[in-house]
């Protein structure tokens, strides 16, 4: 234990000393054990330094530090070194969604009611991100801060639906915590570049000039932040699905997501959003938008989440509500 106490104030003062500032991330699912001989000289590329430990009853202790990373031997008599190695968390890496998505990898995200603790239980579930609803919920400027810290502390990506394709909603949005924006009823060229001017900074946007809370201790944040922010366009009438092609040619859109609730709607299908119809002209759009490189997204359960991934559907999101009326009934059946 005592071990314990001296490696967490270790990596503690590392992560304090890195971002010269209050850091919201929890670092500790950054730490990696790992041992091996005893090798001292192998990382002679950063400083290197050995304190007097025999009081705690170690014989020697030593930390290289490179940059962000921080590297600890323990020496303990008898055995082998053991070596611990942190690597504090940097902007670069904070949107898993945007880097899983880059790499080609299809990412499933869950959409539905969310409080802070909520978000904390689904943070153990292994989901890179949470979609927070601010047109059909309550997500708005007042919740938005702390919501999008717990999803910090879990490394998730706050990925946040706003009800109106308007500047300063969009960038207020990004301003108080998300990492991405959703804007829904994107249905012409001029509309989708309207959105990427309001949440990228110059060159690329005209988005207002703050630093924001996920600027917070990042050097230099006014020009890393377009890369880490995330736009998502929902293609949701049939004039977007008639405009697809142009609208596909505007840059720096990471996500094209087909909705098909108010699809079908437009298509004068009320509540056919699982229709043969809709399903066809959502497969074709899903099939566009991969055949001109760019990534689509769209809604799914676990019935047909197999089908959109087979169509091109990279990010795929679900309700998780369900989850709470089917274990609901697994209860009923269990006692009666």
């Amino acid at each position: 234990m005592r071990y314990l106490v001296i490696i967490f104030f270790l990596l503690f003062s590392f992560n304090s000393f890195s971002s010269g500032k209050h850091n919201h991330d929890h670092d500790h699912k950054n730490e990696k054990k790992v041992k091996h001989k005893h090798d001292h000289d192998k990382h002679d590329h950063g400083k290197k330094e050995s304190l007097s430990a025999h009081e705690h009853g170690l014989s020697k202790m030593n930390i290289v530090q490179d940059h962000h990373k921080l590297l600890i031997e323990i020496e303990m008599p008898g055995h082998d070194v053991v070596g611990f190695e942190y690597k504090a968390k940097t902007n670069e890496d904070k949107n898993k969604v945007k880097k899983a998505l880059a790499n080609g990898e299809p990412v499933t995200i869950p959409m539905g009611p969310f409080s802070s603790d909520i978000i904390e239980y689904f943070g153990q579930l292994d989901y890179p991100g949470i979609w927070l609803e601010g047109e059909h919920g309550p997500v708005d400027f007042n919740n938005i801060p702390d919501l999008t810290r717990a999803c910090d502390i879990w490394e998730m990506t706050s990925i946040v639906r706003v009800h109106q394709n308007e500047p300063g909603v969009i960038y207020r949005t990004l301003d108080l915590g998300a990492m991405t924006i959703t804007v829904p009823h994107v249905n012409t060229t001029q509309e989708a570049k309207n959105v990427v001017q309001a949440a990228k900074f110059y060159p690329i946007g005209m988005r207002g000039s703050s630093t924001g809370r996920q600027g917070i201790g990042v050097d230099n944040y006014l020009n890393k932040a377009n890369d880490q922010s995330m736009i998502i366009i929902l293609i949701e009438d049939i004039v977007a699905v008639n405009n697809l092609d142009q609208i596909l040619e505007v840059d720096n859109i990471d996500v094209f997501y087909v909705a098909p609730g108010d699809l079908a709607q437009s298509m004068g299908l009320l509540g056919g959003a699982g229709s043969p119809e809709v399903t066809k002209i959502v497969d074709e759009s899903i099939k566009k938008i991969v055949s001109k490189g760019k990534t689509a997204g769209t809604i799914v359960s676990e019935k047909n989440i197999a089908h959109f991934a087979s169509v091109g559907a990279q990010f795929l999101s679900f309700p998780w509500t369900p989850w709470l009326s089917e274990g609901a009934e697994r209860m009923k059946r269990a006692i009666t």
